[in-house]
This record gives C-alpha cells, structure tokens and sequence, in this order.
C-alpha cells in the first residue's frame, strides 16, 4: 500500500480578499447552516 498523503491548503482565493471579507467569509463558512450557494451570492 502507498504512503498516507497529507493534503495541506497552500493557499485559496479566500486569503486575497480584503481582511474585512476575509473574517465575514471565515465566520460564513463556521456556520453550519450556510450553504455554499448561500455565502457566494452574497
């Protein structure tokens, strides 16, 4: 069998966003009950 594998994120289109954007994004995806549908149109 092969090695495990880590997948670790480097980097996302999240992190360019203005720090203000970034924390109301961050505090969406926490929230279980957002949808990803949700959090984009808004």
């Amino acid at each position: 069998m092969g090695e495990k594998r880590n997948k670790q994120r480097i980097n996302s289109k999240i992190d360019e966003l203005p720090e203000d954007l970034h924390t109301k994004v961050d505090v969406m995806l926490a929230d279980t009950s957002n949808s990803y549908e949700y959090i984009s149109n808004s």
